[in-house]
């Protein structure tokens, strides 16, 4: 059973935190999630909200069902590295729904996308 505490580590919280992220990045509810890893949803509740530590094992398992690297859930104790690529998002609303847009879209018409949304970024003049 997993240790539940009166304080929060930050860095549990980070890491629950990547975890709702790619989890509503791929439209997968928390009975889904729970289901796949041997939990109930409520679990994964506490997970997603740092209200419960994960185990390593436990991480490996969400890892593989959200099919991302297990690293991808932890935070670096560096920062992040200016030649990384980052695995991650803006973690905003926004830019959440226009990732779940994006995936929805056939494969022929991404790089058409890309291109759009390029165009919009550059600075115009």
């Amino acid at each position: 059973m997993p240790q539940e505490r009166s304080t929060f580590d930050p860095i549990d919280r980070e890491v629950g935190s990547r975890i709702r992220l790619r989890r509503q990045m791929l439209h997968m509810s928390q009975k889904r999630l729970g289901s796949a890893i041997g939990v109930t949803y409520q679990q994964v509740q506490k997970y997603e909200t740092g209200d419960s530590r994960v185990a390593a094992s436990t991480l490996v398992a969400i890892a593989r069902v959200l099919e991302w690297p297990t690293a991808a859930f932890l935070p670096s104790s560096e920062g992040p590295s200016p030649d990384a690529a980052q695995p991650w998002p803006e973690a905003s609303t926004d830019g959440l729904k226009l990732l779940g847009w994006f995936q929805a879209v056939p494969h022929e018409f991404r790089p058409a996308l890309v291109t759009i949304c390029q165009g919009l970024a550059e600075p115009q003049g």
